[in-house]
């Protein structure tokens, strides 16, 4: 390994501070992550995203490329979005005593736009290696994103755009540029493509797709050119904590591995507002109505959006406290928001409450809970709107709803029968 290292050290075309990759979602998607506008990750892809991002992390990384110790990789993050305003500060480290590459970085983001915003990243390198000393370098990266649709994001970022050079030698730290897109079907399935051109180098093509299976779960896989790499991943996440791993192929160097765990500072959507989708035409509800208080748990669970473990819930809430009246007596059992009560609706033989319907929620003097009532509303957007009404003071008009991260045209379409502002 000692003569590897010695190798890329005195050899003339290898650039420092090449891509470190120690985000693991991103490995498992072939890194192509430029246009992945759903968290900030533990990389820090894009400048941008601390203000576009629904979901804010600190997280930590570690990544061991091809069984390579000695290029042992370790990185630690953490954002910050108020309003329009984003920031994020991070931290990476690459190498051993014999060559080490450390990075500081930092990213004010700002989004003029609802759907869109930019950002400026600012690097500190500094290379350290045995007997030959160290030295430092300072780099700026550009960054914008952002979603012409609802379910397409589009992104580009310039990396050490001013060219840094560090040594004696005015050794020249890479550059690149990347063009990113990424589409969600159906809430569940993400599709990324990303276009990496490096100074110095063939242009580099990425792909990548995500399956979240369900809440707690994701899949994925991807695919990256020169050199031509296979990669996997899962992610596990449990209420704030979420864990990544990822391993990526190499025809000639083997295996690389790469390890995440963040923290969930803040968030406004996914994944805690997905709702599982019944794709199989096998288990889609029967045409008939479903007695609520009767059907066996096994009949529950073939109502979209319940799974075996809310079946039972449901049969035992109904054992203990008797039969439910209204469809809305569902929504005391843990896992059963107010979208899973509209979607089994018209599989079912009870109603909503008489009343729900005419009831409208006034946003200027709502709490918490009577917020996450309101359909596509969890309970990170609930949060904004009582922070969006602190800040910018009562709602003038139903419409101004859509000013709150999270929610645009479409939400507000389902929602606008439901909501007020006196």
């Amino acid at each position: 390994m000692t003569c590897i290292l010695a190798l890329l050290i005195s050899s003339s075309c290898f650039a420092a501070f090449e891509e470190t990759a120690t985000d693991a979602r991103l490995v498992g998607m072939g890194g192509a992550g430029a246009a992945l506008g759903d968290y900030l990750s533990a990389g820090m892809e894009n400048p941008a995203l601390p203000c576009f991002a629904p979901v804010q992390t600190a997280g930590s990384g570690s990544a061991i490329p091809f069984g390579m110790t000695d290029l042992t990789a370790a990185s630690a993050q953490a954002g910050y979005q108020k309003d329009k305003l984003g920031l994020a500060a991070g931290f990476v480290t690459m190498g051993s005593a014999l060559y080490r590459e450390n990075t500081i970085k930092t990213a004010v983001s700002f989004r003029p736009f609802k759907q869109a915003g930019f950002g400026l990243g600012i690097s500190g390198y500094n290379l350290s290696i045995q007997r030959y000393g160290s030295a430092n370098a300072l780099g700026l990266d550009l960054g914008i994103i952002g979603s012409p649709l609802e379910d397409l994001t589009m992104a580009a970022v310039a990396r050490n755009f001013n060219r840094p050079r560090i040594g004696s030698t005015a050794e020249e730290i890479a550059q690149w540029l990347d063009w990113g897109v990424s589409y969600t079907l159906l809430n569940q399935l993400i599709f990324a493509f990303q276009l990496q051109s490096q100074h110095g180098y063939n242009s580099q093509i990425r792909f990548g797709q995500e399956y979240r299976h369900n809440r707690h779960l994701a899949l994925r896989a991807g695919f990256s050119s020169q050199p031509s790499s296979f990669s996997f991943g899962l992610g596990l996440f449990l209420k704030k904590l979420r864990l990544d791993y990822a391993v990526k192929t190499h025809s000639s160097l083997g295996l690389g591995h790469c390890l995440t765990i963040s923290y969930i500072l803040k968030q406004t959507a996914w994944p805690e507002e997905t709702v599982p989708v019944v794709s199989d035409p096998v288990q889609k509800p029967p045409i008939q109505s479903l007695d609520i208080n009767t059907a066996t748990a096994m009949e529950l669970e073939m109502l979209p959006g319940i799974g075996a473990k809310t079946a039972e819930q449901i049969a035992a809430h109904r054992d203990s406290a008797g039969a439910f009246a209204f469809l809305d007596d569902l929504g005391s059992i843990q896992g059963i928001s107010r979208r899973t009560l509209e979607n089994i609706a018209p599989f079912v033989n009870l109603k909503f409450k008489p009343e729900q319907p005419a009831a409208r929620i006034n946003l200027n003097t709502a709490d918490q809970k009577e917020l996450e009532a309101l359909p596509e509303v969890g309970p990170g957007t609930a949060a904004d709107i009582i922070e969006y009404r602190s800040v910018h003071g009562l709602f003038k008009q139903a419409e101004d709803i859509m000013n709150v991260k999270g929610i645009g045209r479409k939400t507000f379409e389902k929602i606008r029968d439901l909501i007020t502002a006196e």
